[in-house]
């Protein structure tokens, strides 16, 4: 007997394939943007090359307090005084070599480690900070055992500067150069997003911040570079260019507005988010050196 299918039958199992389909597509999209932002967060290990400086340089190993190793060098100065050095995001210990032969140069003892899931050091998913500030306790805390009579002076670029708010040792050293440091997770993805696509892209921000609270256990706006710089008596400079869209001069002079004094602030013209050591050459140590000291 040959069944007999109404028009309004039609209409709803059309209705019912199309929602299947669009159910589909949403969870295609929701695992491509999940893997994505997997590639994105995933480890950047590579091979350092040998160092080629004028200092002389020791290879060092150390452990966090949650059980990650950390790789580093290490240069022994003559002068009470030790800076310690935190890359940004992507990079690795290598990056800092025009500060380590300044700073060596000056009798300064110092100490820069690749961030973990950076360089040599273990393999670990980044966090923009939040867990590379357990690395930056730690690389502190040795330094202080190698030279516990020395002046510590901190100096991060950009999530290295984070990783530094976001850290303990805040308030235990003698002073801390911000570089380049963002305000929070989600102007971060805003900033990065908007750099590479233009201004109109920025809405789509949130396809990667709303993983924050899954991936680190906290909202995007709860990973950021403030809160604590209002509580620390620690002299504080702030460090960014006119012309950077990814730590944008709006941010960098949030964070100098809500850090307690003492705090300095020094914005570049024409500089963007670049290596500024570099870029700047003895215009830029000229400013560090009234600082570091």
């Amino acid at each position: 007997m040959k069944k007999t299918i109404y028009a309004g039958q039609q209409i709803n199992v059309r209705y019912r394939k199309l929602g299947i389909y669009i159910i589909l597509a949403m969870v295609l999209a929701l695992a491509v943007n999940w893997f994505g932002v997997t590639l994105m967060i995933g480890p950047k290990n590579r091979k350092i090359e040998q160092w080629k400086g004028k200092a002389k340089v020791s290879n060092v190993e150390i452990e966090t307090a949650d059980g990650i190793k950390i790789r580093g060098w290490w240069v022994a100065g003559n002068e009470a005084v030790s800076v310690v050095l935190f890359h940004g995001i992507q990079g690795n210990r290598s990056d800092m070599r025009e500060r380590i032969d300044h700073f060596s140069g000056k009798g300064y003892s110092v100490a820069v480690f690749d961030f973990r899931g950076h360089g040599e050091s273990d393999k670990s998913s980044i966090s923009f900070g939040l867990n590379e500030s357990n690395d930056v306790d730690c690389a502190v805390e040795w330094v202080r055992k190698q030279r516990p009579g020395d002046r510590i002076f901190l100096l991060g670029q950009s999530m290295g500067a984070a990783s530094i708010a976001m850290s303990n040792v805040m308030g235990k050293v003698d002073a801390i150069i911000f570089e380049q440091m963002y305000y929070d997770l989600d102007s971060a993805i805003k900033n990065r997003i908007t750099a590479r696509l233009g201004e109109w892209s920025g809405f789509s921000s949130f396809l990667f911040s709303w993983q924050a609270e899954f991936r680190f256990g906290r909202m995007g706006s709860q990973i950021n570079t403030h809160s604590k710089l209002a509580e620390i008596e620690t002299p504080k400079i702030f460090i960014g260019g006119k012309s950077d869209v990814s730590a944008r001069p709006w941010e960098i002079e949030a964070c100098y507005k809500k850090a307690r004094e003492p705090k300095t602030i020094i914005m570049f013209e024409g500089v963007g988010h670049v290596d500024m050591a570099k870029k700047l050459g003895q215009a830029y140590f000229k400013e560090i050196d009234q600082i570091i000291k």
